[in-house]
């Protein structure tokens, strides 16, 4: 770890102690961990209002926002084919990407393709934040002026837009953001509803159906114990709700939109990396998020294509994605004074709409998550954090369906074609690497490859600098669609020398190149004795000739 960022670590965990609020960007170290916590940016749900389900990370003991320090993208990630570029931080859209197996799609598909979010209130400097985010991120702007982005009232009209409101303007902030991590390249709506009621929600779901949206993200819920909305499907539009962030909810009492059959309903998760001692091909260790909802609206009929799991009407989630404050994504909101780290189920919402842009989902009704699931990630453990009374699947993650993630979370194992690569497991928590062993004149790489149901071929490049310029063979990594863990020996360098790497696979649909690692063999530098020993000569000829 270089020695900037470790005095960085250092000042981080004795500001925390301190009960300061600033924090080095991605994922909070385990000392700073204990000093966070999410925090709900609307009020807790009543009965029959409609809250935001946006989460925040916030100094435990002061309550103040924590302010993660940004790192400013120095390449766009087309230029990774030339050079390599370091790997990303936690809780940013490349990282979320590679997470997800989704960074060739990310780069690639979601062109044409509109995704609406739909809000409640005005976020008066959504347009300027979003464009914040994606110049920092290095992002391709995505603006009012070349048609990328619109803001629309509840008739979906430019104006008046609807009174602001600072806890929304986060969530629509996260919302925006969190769709332009995943889907670069699409074109994004929001939509403002005027209150936050059943009326004026449905009022704006409308509008954004009518503007044109392939996906439409809800990231505000209510607790009802009746239906309070008229049926607003519309063929070919997929409608992904977050289930609430109030852990199993008791019998009689209902998350909607997301109970509705005809949605999405989206679940949370927590999103760490793999660890040292249990190293896998993903990377990832993915678990249910103890804040996520679930249910069993029983005034809604089964869905006949959900498991049997004991609940005699409509379970819920359907699916899901990163929703943990501490492991989601940092968000730009001006109003709420810069950059935070957002989560809640408000975040796995619109991640889960983008997922569909850009692999191509019909989700106009949630069976794409059944059909698939055989295609998604598993988190098998975990639990909603609280369970009043209610089935034992609702409320715990297990293999196969589960209420607080569904039939499981995205990935692009789903869409057949290009490879991806999955995350580094060794090391520390923040310093990730492939390097499972070094020694001095050989290192042992261990990694993961998505062959994504095509022939696909792996190889590692290496080399003193990060143009590398030697390679390993080319291996099979099968066509299957889980990751397959690899394992590779690099041979015949040189002792005490720094070396760049980063693993590339490859098939018919296209090339992933990985990011780039170094590692430093044991020993001393050879070329350096030999100039040392040049020099002594030199000295020695120069001391006879002076006799």
């Amino acid at each position: 770890m270089p020695k900037a960022r470790k005095l960085a670590r250092a000042v981080l965990v004795s500001l925390l102690s301190a009960l300061a609020i600033t924090s080095l960007a991605g994922a909070p170290t385990a000392d700073a961990a204990q000093s966070v916590v999410g925090k709900s940016t609307c009020p807790a749900p009543t009965l029959g209002q409609i809250t935001c389900d946006a989460q925040i990370l916030v100094n435990k003991h002061s309550g103040k926002t924590v302010r993660p320090k940004v790192k400013k993208a120095t390449a766009r990630r087309h230029d990774i084919a030339n050079t390599g570029l370091p790997a990303p931080e936690q809780m940013t859209p490349a990282y979320l990407q590679q997470a997800y197996d989704l960074t060739y799609l990310s780069a690639n598909r979601g062109s044409g393709d509109t995704v609406a979010i739909v809000g409640v209130y005005n976020d008066q400097a959504a347009a300027s934040d979003l464009a914040t985010f994606r110049s920092t991120y290095g992002l391709s702007a995505c603006t009012e002026s070349n048609g990328c982005f619109q803001q629309l009232n509840e008739q979906g009209q430019s104006s008046p837009l609807p009174a602001e409101d600072t806890n929304w303007a986060e969530e629509e902030s996260m919302d925006v953001e969190a769709v332009s991590a995943l889907c670069p390249n699409c074109k994004i709506d929001l939509i403002e509803a005027n209150a936050a009621d059943a009326q004026d929600l449905q009022a704006a779901i409308g509008a954004a159906i009518a503007a044109g949206a392939n996906q439409v993200s809800i990231s505000g819920d209510g607790i009802y114990t009746d239906n309070p909305f008229t049926d607003f499907s519309s063929s070919g539009v997929s409608i992904d709700v977050a289930t609430g962030d109030n852990g199993a909810l008791p019998a009689g009492e209902d998350a909607y939109p997301a109970a509705l059959p005809y949605v999405t309903a989206v679940g949370g998760t927590t999103l760490n990396p793999a660890s040292s001692d249990a190293p896998n091909a993903r990377g990832i260790t993915e678990t249910a998020w103890n804040g996520s909802s679930a249910g069993c609206d029983t005034q809604e009929a089964a869905l006949p294509y959900q498991p049997a799991d004991g609940c005699s009407g409509r379970s819920y989630a359907d699916v899901s994605a990163d929703a943990d404050p501490s492991t989601g994504l940092t968000v730009y909101d001006s109003p709420a004074g810069g950059w935070f780290d957002g989560g809640g189920t408000s975040l796995a919402a619109p991640l889960v709409a983008a997922f569909q842009a850009i692999t191509g989902v019909n989700g106009s009704t949630p069976q794409w998550a059944y059909a698939d699931a055989a295609n998604l990630n598993d988190p098998s453990t975990g639990n909603t954090g609280s369970c009043s009374g209610q089935l034992s699947v609702l409320c715990n993650a297990a293999q196969g369906y589960d209420g607080p993630t569904g039939a499981g979370s995205i990935s692009g194992q789903l869409a057949t074609g290009a490879p991806g690569i999955g995350l580094p497991s060794f090391g520390g928590e923040n310093d990730k690497t492939y390097t499972r062993r070094i020694a001095k004149t050989v290192a042992s790489l261990q990694g993961g490859v998505y062959a994504n149901g095509e022939a696909t071929s792996y190889y590692w490049q290496y080399g003193t600098t990060a143009s590398y310029g030697s390679r390993t063979k080319s291996l099979s990594a099968g066509a299957g669609t889980a990751p397959v863990a690899i394992t590779s020996q690099l041979a015949q360098l040189k002792p005490g020398t720094t070396y760049h790497y980063r693993l590339v696979a490859t098939n018919s649909s296209g090339t992933e190149y990985g990011y780039d690692g170094s590692f430093t063999t044991t020993g001393h530098a050879t070329v350096a004795k030999a100039k040392h020993a040049r020099a002594k000569h030199r000295r020695q000829a120069g001391r006879k000739l002076s006799v």
